[in-house]
């Protein structure tokens, strides 16, 4: 007796088995792709975004967060989209985009 006739000899529970260990890999991977895309060098882009905002080229902090994709970069962009309402409104913004942003993860 081989694995295929042990596997056919299980009958429906050997399918279903089956079928939970497909999905299962699928959501695997595709947890392991999304989290992947996601990571970035945080200190380089920090400090290119501190540049840029000291500086005064928001437009260009503005251009330089979507490019890189990740979610730290879409919370960052949220927030210097609101500088004008202080630290406080900025907390706040970014506190909400955090939550959306995991949500998406």
């Amino acid at each position: 007796m081989n694995l295929f006739d042990i596997f056919f000899r299980g009958g429906v529970i050997m399918y279903l088995t089956m079928l939970c260990l497909i999905v299962m890999v699928y959501c695997t991977i595709e947890r392991w792709l999304v989290l992947r895309k996601a990571q970035i060098d945080i200190g380089q882009f920090m400090m290119k975004v501190r540049n840029s905002f000291q500086s005064g080229d928001i437009d260009g902090v503005l251009r330089f967060c979507p490019q890189k994709g990740a979610p730290f970069a879409n919370i960052i962009r949220r927030g210097v989209l609101r500088h004008d309402l202080g630290i406080e409104g900025v907390r706040d913004v970014m506190e909400h985009a955090t939550k959306e942003e995991v949500y998406h993860l």
